[in-house]
């Protein structure tokens, strides 16, 4: 297992630190790459690569997501990068309160923004069962199953560049990584870190999201 962080924007002195995780499939290239401009005005971005999260990179076994958290911490660590905020959507949002929860002992974090976020996605069948698909069938079905849980109509019609660059990321994905990230969220929950965390943190929901539904994600707020 291996993640990696990589740097989005040129390092520049007396900004803060901006780490983004993307959701399950992706990179944060693709899905907030059209933010990048803005963001850059004022942090140094940073963005983290899941593991197996590339078409060449398999996971030779099954990991949970606080070994992602302490990953991300260990190389911002090597980075020297001694404070930062995090955004995390879906799975990276799982990271990120992940790391919130650690930051009672190692506080380097000092802002959270969770989308597409719950306290728990729902029954560890449906990832075990997705895991299963994708190493018997690969990633390529994907595209068709999660380009209208992700994307509304309107939206695909308006920005179909940036869904486009979304989906094909979840085609590059190494198919062990993608099966390897729907166990880890099968074995993920948060209702025993949300007392953990004490570093502002902001929910962003989005009303038309069938994956984190509004009345599910405000328990995760509240």
């Amino acid at each position: 297992m291996r993640t990696e962080l990589r740097w989005m924007t040129e390092r520049r002195p007396n900004l803060p630190c901006l780490v983004l995780a993307s959701a399950l499939g992706t990179s944060p290239g693709s899905v907030f790459g059209p933010l990048l401009p803005d963001l850059a005005v004022g942090c140094n971005v940073l963005g983290v690569v899941m593991p197996g999260h590339t078409s060449f990179q398999a996971v030779e076994s099954e990991f949970h997501l606080e070994d992602v958290a302490k990953e991300v911490r260990e190389h911002l660590v090597e980075l020297g990068v001694s404070r930062y905020f995090f955004a995390g959507l879906s799975i990276g949002s799982a990271v990120g309160v992940t790391l919130a929860a650690l930051n009672a002992v190692h506080p380097q974090l000092q802002g959270l923004v969770l989308m597409g976020a719950l306290p728990r996605y729902g029954s560890p069948s449906v990832w075990e069962e997705r895991a299963k698909r994708v190493r018997d069938s690969g990633v390529g079905w994907l595209r068709d199953f999660l380009s209208p849980r992700w994307f509304t109509a309107q939206l695909r019609a308006e920005h179909p560049d940036w869904v486009e660059a979304v989906l094909a990321d979840v085609e590059k994905c190494h198919p062990d990584g993608y099966a390897a990230s729907c166990l880890a969220l099968a074995d993920y929950d948060a209702r025993e870190l949300l007392a953990r965390i004490t570093v502002p943190t902001s929910v962003v929901i989005g009303l038309n999201d069938e994956v984190a539904p509004p009345p599910q994600a405000l328990a995760l707020a509240a």
